[in-house]
């Protein structure tokens, strides 16, 4: 209930328009802070990794968008190979305020993979690889308010 409390203060005390999170495991976390934010079904957005055909859908009955995990990663990390990204500096991204190597880290450590059960490519990684995904939830979150999110997935 503290974090619901502190999520909720955190996004109005910032003026925070919109917030993409990881669905997994939120059951009650979600909507407990979807309950505290005004327009909370609106602003607060949980996204789903599936296996799903479509690269992105929305699913009305769970109030969530479900995305192929390896197909959107793909799109992100397209955008990073041509620039269209600017992220913070090296000093920051590669230093504190972790001591295992910084943000860059979570993304180095991501590499492709081969799934003779799926017979296709997938993203796996070593170390964490949560800055990358908040990279991703950010740029979807952007998306989205800017209406660019159904082209993106579509092109």
């Amino acid at each position: 209930r503290y974090l619901w409390d502190e999520i909720s203060y955190l996004m109005e005390a910032n003026h925070v328009d919109i917030c993409f999170c990881d669905a997994g495991f939120g059951w009650g976390m979600i909507d407990g802070v979807r309950e505290r934010i005004r327009d909370g079904m609106r602003r607060f957005i949980p996204m789903r990794y599936t296996n799903q055909s479509a690269i992105m859908s929305w699913d009305p009955t769970s109030n969530q968008f479900q995305c192929n995990k390896t197909r959107w990663m793909a799109k992100i990390f397209n955008q990073l190979k041509n620039r269209r990204v600017v992220l913070p500096s090296w000093e920051i991204m590669d230093g504190p305020p972790r001591l295992d190597g910084g943000f860059a880290q979570d993304i180095l450590t991501i590499y492709a993979d081969r799934s003779p059960k799926l017979r296709q490519m997938q993203y796996n990684h070593t170390d964490p690889d949560d800055a990358f995904h908040s990279l991703l939830y950010l740029m979807s979150a952007k998306m989205w308010r800017n209406m660019e999110l159904a082209e993106f997935a579509n092109s």
